[in-house]
């Protein structure tokens, strides 16, 4: 007679054999999750990776530029200067000749005062100093006719425009003053030219002949 088969033993065995199988499925899943989430920033490590060399590249290149430059820098610096240096030289021969001209006309302007002063150029000087003497006597004497003339209102005389009306005036004081004395007795007589003449009204301007 045959023996029994262990069929709860093979279940048993299957059971954790699926068991086994089904932990193992999802650690597989689970890894190719993980996987998946790590694909962008394996990504991104390698985009920054070449983004680095680039730099790396660019820099090496940047410094390569400097010796390269230095040459082309130089001859522009060198011509730079020649141009600079041809423009000091001209403008230098500017200012010779500048000084040179200013020199010139010092002396004509020495050689024109000297010519002015040989031919009468002092005689000049002396006459605008008389002349500014004459305008303050015409000055004083214009302030003394107005002092006059103003008298001569108040007394109702004219004013002394010119010659003629002055010796107007000076004859009708020497007739008033003669009148006064022939009233007041012991007076010169108005016929004595030489007494009225220096005789003036009480007030009268010292000066009214002037």
């Amino acid at each position: 007679m045959l023996e029994p088969f262990p069929v709860e033993d093979r279940i048993a065995q299957l059971i954790a054999h699926f068991d086994n199988l089904d932990r193992a499925h999802r650690a597989v899943q689970k890894a190719r999750a993980q996987i998946e989430a790590l694909d962008p920033l394996v990504e991104d490590a390698a985009h920054h990776t070449e983004l680095t060399e680039k730099v790396g590249e660019l820099r090496t290149c940047r410094e390569a530029l400097r010796p390269w430059f230095a040459p082309i820098k130089s001859e522009l610096l060198r011509e730079r200067i020649e141009r600079l240096d041809t423009e000091i030289a001209r403008l230098a021969g500017r200012m010779e000749e500048g000084t040179a001209k200013r020199r010139v006309l010092e002396t004509e302007r020495d050689e024109v005062r000297q010519a002015i002063s040989d031919n009468g150029g002092d005689r000049l000087e002396r006459l605008k100093t008389e002349i500014d003497r004459l305008a303050q006597i015409q000055a004083e004497r214009r302030a003394r006719a107005d002092t006059y003339n103003g008298l001569a209102t108040e007394i109702g005389l004219a004013a002394a425009a010119g010659e003629a009306q002055f010796t107007a005036n000076r004859r009708d004081i020497e007739r008033l003053f003669g009148g006064v004395r022939n009233r007041r007795g012991g007076y010169p007589e108005p016929h004595d030219r030489s007494t009225c003449a220096g005789a003036r009204p009480r007030g009268s301007p010292a000066g009214a002949r002037a």
